[in-house]
């Protein structure tokens, strides 16, 4: 029997999808622009809906 998922990504998109409703690679532009932008403001990220856009680890490190 085939996997359902082949990988974590397609978990984690499949998780955003159910979390926002927008189907995988549908933002995905905006979305690159605005991980971007944060990184170089990383004082937005104080915002939780800016964190959305992070893995922890990547978050974590942005934060310190």
């Amino acid at each position: 029997m085939e996997k359902v998922f082949k990988s974590e990504k397609d978990v984690r998109e499949v998780m955003r999808f159910v979390e926002s409703g927008v189907k995988p690679g549908q933002l995905k532009a905006q979305a690159d622009i605005d991980r971007d932008f944060l990184r170089r403001n990383p004082e937005l990220l104080k915002n939780p809906d800016n964190q959305k856009l992070f893995s922890k680890s990547e978050l974590k490190k942005l934060l310190k």
